[in-house]
């Protein structure tokens, strides 16, 4: 039987109704990413690599098995690595991983963090490409200056072009501790895989987080996860983070504003 109607349709509609709509947003997305880099003085910087494999041999290893032939920058770009990063490449990675996953391991530059990704063409036999966010430590200080929403922006603006499907994460952390990967990822469009723990019982969490003054209870009594963003266009993982990089803008325009004030340093 052909369904009739989108299951998300009200979670997308209460996102959308916490401001402007997305299309009047009038400024291009990547500018929060830009921005973000530029203060921090990366942007502009080159990426490293630690040669342990040559482009060439990247280019050749992802066309034999994603089906499409990409380059190291290439898959620096999959793994969220701002300018000036250091990256290294595993083909093949093992360890229990699908021989035709790659491995990518980015320090962040200025000792700002680093991460880890597995980039696997099967989705662990789910047949859907996708990107693995096994690990990132983003060090105090420069998660509140918006670095892990600008590396999570490279990344899904990456993946959809590449052909990608999926982002998987394990979100981790509670309220209360320095690991707040729980809220987050929540907070940018990663829906739980099961139904989480909500005020009246379980629930997804994008229906969760779209509830009035269900994002602040997440925050105060949410709990780990395994989560998924869905790459497809118009998804609701995809509106809602769109959303959120509306409302970057806004702050952002907010704070130029401000700074430029007469008597304002």
């Amino acid at each position: 039987m052909a369904r009739t109607s989108d299951p998300h349709a009200a979670t997308v509609k209460a996102w959308e109704t916490r401001g402007r709509a997305l299309s009047g947003t009038g400024s291009n997305p990547t500018q929060i990413r830009d921005r973000v880099y530029k203060r921090e003085q990366w942007d502009g910087q080159e990426r490293t690599f630690d040669g342990s494999v040559s482009d060439r041999d990247v280019r050749q290893f992802t066309k034999e098995r994603f089906g499409r032939e990409m380059s190291q920058e290439d898959l620096a770009d999959l793994a969220g690595a701002p300018p000036g990063s250091e990256v290294q490449i595993d083909l093949a990675v093992g360890g229990g991983w699908d021989k035709d996953t790659v491995g990518v391991t980015v320090t962040f530059p200025d000792g700002a963090g680093d991460c880890y990704r597995i980039l696997d063409p099967s989705g662990g036999r789910g047949n859907a490409m996708t990107i693995w966010n096994q690990d990132m430590t983003v060090h105090s200080g420069r998660a509140q200056k918006g670095i892990g929403a600008a590396i999570l922006e490279l990344q899904v603006d990456s993946a959809a072009k590449h052909g990608f499907e999926q982002i998987k994460v394990t979100a981790v952390g509670k309220p209360g501790t320095v690991v707040s990967g729980y809220n987050a990822w929540a907070r940018v469009g990663f829906e739980s895989d099961d139904p989480v723990k909500g005020p009246d019982g379980p629930i997804g969490l994008n229906a969760l987080m779209s509830q009035p003054g269900g994002a602040a209870w997440w925050r105060a009594n949410g709990q780990s996860f395994f989560g998924t963003f869905n790459l497809h266009p118009g998804s609701t993982s995809m509106r809602v983070f769109e959303e959120y990089r509306r409302l970057k803008r806004e702050q952002m325009r907010a704070s130029d504003l401000t700074r430029l004030r007469p008597g304002q340093g």
